[in-house]
């Protein structure tokens, strides 16, 4: 149970991440 939610967790992290960034590249340009 711990390690799915640690695995969730990470993958929340990796889309949050993927999203800023695409704003900050979006604004950039």
């Amino acid at each position: 149970m711990n390690r799915t939610r640690t695995f969730t967790t990470a993958i929340a992290l990796a889309v949050t991440a993927f999203s800023v960034s695409a704003q900050e590249c979006r604004n950039g340009v």
